[in-house]
Order: C-alpha cells, then sequence, then structure tokens
C-alpha cells in the first residue's frame, strides 16, 4: 500500500506540504498545488465487462478522493501556470501564487491542457485575473468549443484577446523552455499533455480514476469527447512512459507528487 510512498521520497526534491509539492527542471522551478479535493468520480466510469465492473466496485467500495492540481513554472525569463482550477477556487490560486513570490496580474503565461471548466475556470469571472498572461492553448481545442453549445466555454474562450495557439513542433513560450505540448486527443479534442524537460510529464486528464485506469486503461468516463479515442490515448502514453520511466503528474490523481506507472 506504501509502496508509492518510497518512489516519491526518492523522487522528490521538496514536498512543501500536504497538497504542494516542489522540485526542479532544468532552469525551471516546479510548484504543483491541489486546489480542491474531490471524490473519485466511479459512477461516471464505463466499464467494458464484467471483470472492470468488479474491479471499479472493489476499489472504490470505499470513497476515495483526487486532487485537483495546477502546475506553477518559475523560469528565469518567465513565469506561467499549466491551467488554472475552478472558477471557485480562484483565491487559493491566487494565494498559492503569492506564496511563491508570483503576483496574479503578473504572469506571464499560462497553458491551457484543454477548455473544461475545471481548468479555465479562473478564466470563466467577469473580470480576468490574470491580465498579462498569454494564453496558450491547441487550437483544436479552441475551435471546437467555440462551434459548440456550451455557451459559458465558449463565451470564455471567446473573449480571451490575449491567446496564441501553439505549435507541437517547437517548445513552448521560447526555446530551450523545456516545454513541449503532446497531442493527447480524445479527452477532448484538443486536450494536450505538457512536457516538462525530458522526464516529467503533466498528464492533464489522461485518468479521472488512476486506481483502476491504470489495471485497465479500456475503462473510460463520460467525461470523454471521444471515448475510443481517449482509450486508446491513454494505453500509448501508458506504453511510453512506462519504457521510458517518465515521472507522471496530473489533473485528478490521488497526489500531488509525481510517479514512475513501472511502480503500479
Amino acid at each position: 500500500m506504501f509502496k508509492w510512498l518510497l518512489s516519491f521520497c526518492l523522487l522528490t526534491l521538496g514536498v512543501l506540504g500536504a497538497d504542494t509539492y516542489k522540485t526542479k527542471v532544468g532552469e525551471n522551478q516546479i510548484f504543483v498545488a491541489s486546489l480542491k479535493d474531490n471524490a473519485v468520480p466511479k459512477d461516471r466510469l464505463i466499464p467494458t465487462n464484467e471483470k472492470d465492473k468488479k474491479l471499479i466496485s472493489e476499489l472504490y467500495k470505499n470513497k476515495k478522493n483526487n486532487k485537483h492540481n495546477v502546475v506553477l513554472i518559475k523560469n528565469p525569463n518567465f513565469t506561467a501556470l499549466i491551467d488554472t482550477g475552478y472558477l471557485d477556487t480562484l483565491d487559493k490560486l491566487e494565494a498559492f501564487l503569492e506564496d511563491n513570490q508570483v503576483k496574479s496580474e503578473e504572469l506571464d503565461y499560462i497553458i491551457l491542457t484543454h477548455a473544461h471548466p475545471d481548468h479555465i475556470g479562473a478564466l470563466m469571472g467577469e473580470k480576468n485575473p490574470f491580465p498579462k498572461a498569454k494564453i496558450l492553448m491547441d487550437k483544436q481545442e479552441y475551435d471546437y468549443w467555440v462551434d459548440s453549445d456550451n455557451e459559458d466555454i465558449k463565451k470564455t474562450l471567446e473573449k480571451l484577446e490575449n491567446k496564441e495557439f501553439f505549435s507541437h513542433d517547437k517548445e513552448l513560450i521560447e526555446q530551450d523552455s523545456g516545454l513541449r505540448a503532446l497531442e493527447a486527443y480524445g479527452h477532448t479534442p484538443g486536450h494536450n499533455i505538457i512536457m516538462i524537460g525530458t522526464n516529467l510529464a503533466f498528464w492533464a486528464d489522461l485518468v479521472h480514476a488512476f486506481d483502476a485506469q491504470i489495471k485497465s486503461p479500456e475503462i473510460a468516463i463520460s467525461f470523454d469527447v471521444d471515448k475510443e479515442e481517449a482509450i486508446k490515448t491513454r494505453e500509448k502514453f501508458f506504453k511510453e512512459f512506462k519504457e521510458k520511466k517518465i515521472q507522471i503528474l496530473g489533473s485528478h490523481m490521488p497526489f500531488v507528487e509525481p510517479i514512475i506507472l513501472t511502480n503500479f
């Protein structure tokens, strides 16, 4: 049960508290924070067979919570935030930034993994708390939502004046930033994983129920826009990240520290 804890102790450079984590990758200082605890959405999982149904039932017979994580990157040349959490966690997000000497009004970049409200929430209010920040996102994600019937997401994205669509064939923000976006489509049409250096991945919403989906990646969730593509994407990156022993961070995980999939 505590096997992952040993691996975390070996991996981490510093744990700032129960809901925060700090490390460094190249010139990038990395700060991870959980803005909210949510129950694992077991009733939203879509098992493909009786074995998966039994697995879900056994794993979640007692309530389990996920952390809801965002990542702050402090580079000598810029500051960047990966995702913004919910609208109702904006105060907690701003406190997290302030604790790490970043003023929300001076943040340089926001990298959006996708545009679900728990990732763009801080941008959904009447006032933009990050007036200087350039918003980076996948054009496929933008196009999908502005053509959708979801008026809240559509309105939020359309009002973003300082936005830029990122390329997958070069680094984000600037050369040698160490940041790259990887297409991880399926959960949404423009869902992306953000690589920090070569050995740390923020895989966003690749999973929502880690304990179940790591054992059976073909378990989808109702939040997936294209469930078949999401399954293929999950299987692809599980295999790749295991082989390369990539350290993983995620939006919906039981913890804020990185993990290595070979430990599970």
